[in-house]
């Protein structure tokens, strides 16, 4: 074999290898960037519980008497501020009436539940009158169902995906019975913000209609699911109610 031969066969193996190697580290570039953005999809199990508060509470999503009352007893929920049981005695006759359930029970359900667990409901009751805008969790400007839930507990420094069956899937299952303040309440494409009385709740409805306060009536008594974002009615062995988490 001559000269020419050899040295022609050597490139030819050499220009083989250089094609070989650059669409191996192509593929072994995209199957990282593959993992990369499926990683940065899946929130990892601390990330999916808790999360840091935001450094201010929520104002008024709307020029309502509900929203801007709600945003007023927040602040001072949010501050320990004294005042906070005056502000709140504000809210409830307005809730009670838009979710046609007792001013008397609503206050006792309010009284008892979780400094994070109020801090998500009026939250949410901030954005009363805010539109629904699907695919948004933007405060004032519009939420989808999922958007709005997610956003209220986040507030609180709870996670929750933006999607309604993610949601409920990653929390703590609960009953009609024992429903608290923020719990969510889920029916299949929809989820909403219990107010702790029943199955009255504050939701992003659908398209056309704005984020608001209503009664356990007509459709939503299809209500199949309750969950507990903050684990706060996990059964421990032996049947009795394991400790809460600890609230912000």
């Amino acid at each position: 074999m001559g000269y020419r031969t050899r040295m022609q066969i050597a490139a030819g193996a050499g220009a083989r290898c250089f094609h070989s190697n650059r669409v191996s580290r192509t593929l072994i570039g995209a199957a990282l960037a593959l993992v990369a953005t499926v990683v940065g999809l899946v929130p990892s199990p601390a990330a999916s519980t808790a999360l840091s508060k935001p450094a201010r509470p929520a104002v008024a999503g709307s020029n309502t008497a509900l929203s801007v009352a709600a945003a007023e007893a927040l602040a001072a929920l949010w501050a320990r501020d004294d005042t906070y049981a005056d502000k709140l005695a504000v809210v409830v006759p307005l809730v009670a009436v838009a979710g046609k359930v007792s001013a008397g029970r609503l206050a006792d359900a309010w009284s008892t539940a979780s400094r994070q667990r109020m801090i998500a409901l009026l939250s949410a009751l901030t954005q009363v009158g805010v539109p629904y805008r699907a695919r948004r969790a933007a405060a004032g400007v519009g939420f989808d169902c999922s958007g709005l839930t997610s956003w209220a507990w986040a507030q609180g420094g709870r996670y929750l995906p933006h999607q309604s069956l993610r949601q409920i899937r990653t929390i703590r299952r609960s009953t009609k019975a024992e429903v608290l303040p923020a719990d969510l309440l889920y029916y299949p494409g929809h989820v909403m913000l219990a107010l702790g009385v029943g199955a009255a709740m504050v939701h992003a409805p659908y398209p056309g209609r704005s984020v608001e306060v209503s009664p356990a009536t007509g459709r939503w008594e299809r209500i199949v699911r309750v969950g507990t974002p903050d684990g706060q009615r996990a059964v421990a062995p032996g049947g009795s109610t394991a400790p809460t988490t600890t609230q912000p």
